[in-house]
């Protein structure tokens, strides 16, 4: 079944990208307790240990998605987050399983979903390879 967007590496400082990092932000703080508000800002989702991938459909953002390495053996899927417009239309699942198979390809074990919200989605860890997440934009 082909998909009817596309998933590759975005810039988390681009205006419509930032916007969607925003209602992230704002959907964790109004639906979560402060404590368990893990999410990261633009600014956050800039360096060489974050990646963040977006959904696109013609040029529209649809949705996002990050890894992070924590360790040089653990990373963390980070800013899952689907435009409200794009909802039911498996954004947030293909953007998780993208996410999954860029891991496995770099091999980093016991990357996984922070937030009980990913579990419903997809179970179990998902894997990064230690020292890897600079170069993924060799994965599309």
């Amino acid at each position: 079944m082909s998909r009817s967007f596309e998933i590759a590496i975005d810039d988390p400082r681009a205006a419509d990208v930032r916007q969607l990092i925003d209602q992230h932000l704002a959907f964790a703080r109004r639906h979560s307790p402060p404590a368990d508000v893990h999410a990261l800002d633009a600014d956050g989702l800039v360096g060489p240990e974050v990646v963040l991938f977006s959904a696109r459909r013609n040029g529209e953002l649809l949705g996002i998605g990050a890894l992070k390495q924590l360790t040089g053996r653990e990373g963390e899927v980070k800013s899952m987050h689907t435009a409200a417009a794009a909802r039911g239309q498996g954004i947030g699942r293909a953007l998780l399983d993208h996410l999954i198979a860029v891991s496995r390809d770099r091999g980093l074990p016991c990357a996984q979903p922070r937030d009980r919200v990913y579990g419903r989605l997809r179970a179990g860890p998902v894997a990064v390879r230690p020292g890897r997440l600079s170069d993924l934009s060799t994965v599309r």
